[in-house]
């Protein structure tokens, strides 16, 4: 199927979709999407809003606020009455930090107080396996129960936008969207020492300052003022 069929066909699934749920229960009133306003949100936010809007025929906009705690403050209270948009990082790549964090019962950023106990047992299993195989199996199955129960809608992972001068090399970003400082070199340049012939290639990893490597100094030398 082409990529236009496809949205067609998407679009009239919507729709149909959301006739029968008005039929159980009618929607009124508008929907609104809650985010912070100093983000750089509200060119995605309206456009969902928009697609909800031309494809469902319902009312729907953006709910700013002024800043990411004022969302997050009615959040926590289970005082927001709309839906909103949020975001993760990781603290360590593992599929673990998350799905247990965002869905696990009680979790302590599940803001949707989802709870499903073969959900937590599934991660349980996964985090206790004796290898990784297993780990990520229990961990597939985990998201395939969340695809069922959708408590929250992903929208992307973003990607990271780096550049750095023609002064370095071997700038890499890692898994999450950090640079990694430690394996940055510096270009290769002549360092100046008469008769050395050498030239200082990376930066010292404490001090960040660029080393000189020649005949002269072997070992390295600080290249003062540089």
């Amino acid at each position: 199927m082409n990529q236009p069929a496809a949205i067609f066909q998407s679009f009239t699934l919507a729709k149909d979709l959301w006739a029968q749920a008005d039929k159980i229960s009618p929607w009124s009133g508008k929907f609104e999407i809650a985010y912070n306003a100093d983000g750089g949100h509200q060119a995605r936010v309206d456009a969902v809003a928009n697609s909800l809007k031309n494809t469902l025929g319902i009312e729907a906009s953006g709910k700013p606020y002024v800043d990411f705690a004022s969302p997050r403050k009615d959040v926590n209270a289970r005082t927001m009455k709309t839906a909103f948009r949020t975001g993760w990082q990781a603290d360590y790549p593992s599929q673990y930090n998350f799905l247990q964090p965002l869905y696990g019962s009680k979790a302590s950023s599940n803001d949707s107080d989802y709870a499903n106990p073969a959900f937590d047992k599934l991660l349980a299993d996964g985090a206790s396996a004796s290898d990784n195989a297993t780990t990520i199996a229990d961990y597939v199955k985990a998201q395939e129960l969340l695809v069922n129960d959708l408590p929250s809608i992903p929208r992307w992972y973003s990607n990271v936008t780096g550049g750095f001068a023609e002064g370095v090399s071997n700038v890499t970003f890692g898994w999450n969207s950090v640079p990694l400082y430690y394996k940055i070199t510096k270009a290769l340049r002549p360092c100046g020492v008469q008769g050395g012939g050498g030239h200082y290639d990376r930066l010292h990893p404490a001090t960040l300052r660029p080393r000189c490597r020649c005949a002269r100094y072997p070992r390295g030398r600080r290249v003062i003022g540089d």
